[in-house]
């Protein structure tokens, strides 16, 4: 072989692996681990992703909105005031 197709073949190869890697689930892809929110009178941002979500044990599927079998969890305690 030559040099320059050496470095091809491990420059495809670096590519097909890294487009086949899985992305990992979020920390909050369950339910127990739901990211609490804070709640106040000023906007709070946060930045947050679905990607590698997977479908939560023991709770049903929504039927709505196209639901495509990842979810996230969030938590928020919200007072009377």
């Amino acid at each position: 072989m030559r040099i320059s197709t050496i470095i091809l073949y491990v420059f495809f190869s670096l590519i097909s692996y890294c487009a086949s890697a899985a992305v990992p689930p979020p920390m909050n892809d369950e339910c127990i681990n739901a990211i609490p929110l804070t709640v106040g009178t000023t906007c709070t941002y946060l930045l947050s992703t679905n990607a590698g979500a997977t479908a939560s044990t023991g709770i049903p599927a929504p039927g709505c909105a196209n639901y495509s079998g990842g979810d996230v969890w969030f938590s928020a305690v919200v007072p009377a005031s």
